[in-house]
């Protein structure tokens, strides 16, 4: 059988004295960072929480437990707003009269509120190392903050915040962010204290709430405009690499290869930059001319075919370009290697 622990409110604070009843454990309170280390009887790991006030809180969730456990909120109060982030491995989610059922696994997110007073369960599994991440917002405590600037969203999700009575339910899941991911990071090993640790885990959190909005709109755009960088697209920007480079000789167009991987040309621009710190034509042209520079040192084939052999149809060509990057032309390295 799962563990099971039920919740009685969406406080964030309640949540943790709840776990540390049920584990059997103290909560840990570091100011206003509230958290608790699961004892070895049960598994490892640490859960924490920090409310900002204003309607605006944090979970944490690094664990691995030795059976499944089954975390049920069973609130007679309005469900709050959640951004979920899996950093590792996967869990569930579900809000059950609303019929919404989803798995968040590694690099997912998800924005979710459930309708009225509507009962949630997240489904832990057992001997994983389960790390998550969610922000509670409670929107009607938050919209006195945001009132003059929820206008700005688009309709759906201005619908979303201001809906304080839950009139409805709503899902936007998807890859999140490489800025996402950074600011996760950032929460999980800063070791700041007190005060300061306080003040810079909520402009982490507001920072993540403002690019996965930023995400959101990011995704109403059509697929070939979308510009955000998910982990997922890094990923395959790795992949676009390789294949840029398996035939320098005659390597795929960058449309081409936008094709191959599924990224967009405008995603796959920009996280090459970001990624290797130059543009696409630019790091094929790197790659060759440092090929062509050890075919020189070894000797065995003429420049004119050394330039052919790596991608270029004209030696004069490939002779300005060698010498432009490596200060002298292809005959005056010959010299300098004293071959």
């Amino acid at each position: 059988m799962p563990h099971e622990v039920i919740f009685n409110t969406y406080d964030v604070y309640a949540t943790i004295k709840s776990l540390a009843k049920y584990f059997k454990t103290e909560v840990i309170n570091e100011h206003a960072e509230h958290k608790i280390i699961v004892p070895p009887a049960f598994g490892e790991g640490f859960i924490s929480a920090i409310d900002f006030r204003d309607g605006l809180g944090m979970l944490m969730f690094s664990c691995a437990l030795k059976r499944d456990m089954v975390l049920r909120y069973k609130c007679d109060e309005f469900q709050p707003l959640r951004l979920i982030f899996c950093i590792q491995n996967d869990f569930k989610h579900l809000i059950k009269a609303d019929r919404l059922q989803y798995q968040l696994t590694n690099l997912l997110g998800s924005m979710v509120t459930g309708s009225s007073n509507n009962e949630q369960l997240f489904l832990l599994p057992a001997e994983k190392q389960v790390y998550f991440y969610s922000i509670e917002i409670d929107r009607k405590k938050y919209m006195q903050k945001i009132r003059h600037t929820v206008s700005s969203l688009p309709v759906e999700l201005k619908d979303v915040f201001t809906d304080i009575e839950c009139s409805r339910s709503f899902l936007y899941q998807g890859h999140y962010s490489l800025t996402i991911a950074q600011s996760i990071q950032n929460i999980k090993t800063n070791d700041y204290k007190g005060l300061v640790r306080r003040v810079y885990m909520e402009s982490q959190t507001l920072e993540i709430m403002a690019m996965q909005i930023k995400q959101y709109i990011d995704d109403l755009a059509p697929s070939h405009k979308q510009s955000v960088l998910r982990k997922k697209d890094m990923e395959l920007i790795i992949e676009a690499r390789h294949r840029l480079l398996a035939n320098i000789i005659q390597p795929p167009t960058i449309k081409e290869l936008a094709l191959l991987t599924g990224v967009n040309e405008n995603k796959l621009k920009k996280g090459f930059r970001l990624l290797y710190n130059t543009s696409i034509n630019k790091l094929l042209q790197d790659e060759r001319l440092s090929k062509a520079k050890l075919l020189i040192a070894e000797e065995r084939f003429p420049i004119k075919e050394i330039a052919k052999m790596v991608g270029y149809k004209h030696s004069g060509h490939f002779t300005s370009k060698f010498r432009k990057k490596f200060g002298v032309s292809p005959k005056d390295y010959i010299k300098t290697m004293g071959l």
